[in-house]
């Protein structure tokens, strides 16, 4: 469940809900609690939220935790844009995924990468050059 943690914390984030719902949220995933990217995540809105040393998927989230240690904004969105290039292929087989081929089915949601927009939120980046790229939720933010 670590995407779905991810993503709770991010529109969370994405969405900027009082403090109460934050703290809801993350009640909400709390044994999700030790998973670095979604600790730094949190630790934006609540610095003292302790950062774990685990990041579950490497190959996968690393490109989006790297943007976390960007010397500069640049870098740090260049690291949201590695990781929205290889987003679908990477989640092949996720809940979800093929989603488009059986839509008489109400899981689909389409093909987004609802983690974005946490990150883009919580660094305060600049999203322009990333609007462009169709697994962005850019609809979503406004």
């Amino acid at each position: 469940f670590t995407r779905e943690r991810l993503w709770l914390v991010s529109l969370a984030l994405a969405f900027g809900v009082d403090d109460a719902t934050f703290d809801r949220v993350v009640f909400a995933v709390e044994r999700g609690h030790g998973e670095r990217l979604l600790d730094r995540l949190i630790a934006t809105r609540r610095p003292e939220h302790p950062i774990g040393e685990d990041l579950p998927f490497p190959r996968i989230l690393g490109s989006l935790d790297a943007a976390f240690d960007a010397a500069d904004p640049e870098r740090a969105v260049a690291s949201v844009r590695k990781y929205l290039d290889g987003w679908y292929p990477a989640w092949k087989g996720t809940m979800g995924w093929g989603g488009h081929e059986a839509q008489h089915v109400n899981h689909y949601w389409g093909y987004w990468a609802f983690e974005v927009p946490g990150v883009v939120t919580a660094l305060g980046l600049d999203d322009a050059s990333l609007r462009d790229n169709e697994f962005y939720p850019r609809d979503l933010l406004g």
